[in-house]
């Protein structure tokens, strides 16, 4: 869900993903849990992007407890688009790499 609102902030929401032939796969992902979350605490998820190359990126995502700022579990993704039909990676467009380059690295 935050790989998917991040490519969407940038301009490539699923229905553009699709339009090019493109899907968003999370290739690894490194979960740390650190406090005990309760069933309808409210979490906040912030998420950023790593790092971002031609053919990939890595995503960390922080989800903290609302009420009391608690961290409650960070992870780091590493992700690539692939061509929808094939599978095979594709790189990433240059209005995407773009547009999470501008929003997300200094």
């Amino acid at each position: 869900e935050a790989l998917v609102a991040a490519l969407a902030e940038v301009g490539w929401p699923p229905d553009r993903l699709r339009a090019a032939n493109l899907a968003a796969v999370e290739k690894t992902f490194h979960i740390r849990y650190l406090s005990l979350g309760a069933w309808g605490d409210e979490l906040r998820m912030t998420p950023w992007m790593k790092s971002i190359s031609e053919q990939d990126g890595e995503q960390y995502v922080a989800i903290d407890r609302a009420d009391d700022g608690t961290r409650v579990m960070e992870y780091l993704t590493t992700w690539v688009l692939r061509d929808r039909d094939t599978g095979a990676p594709a790189g990433l467009p240059e209005s995407l790499r773009g547009g999470l380059l501008n929003k997300y690295v200094d």
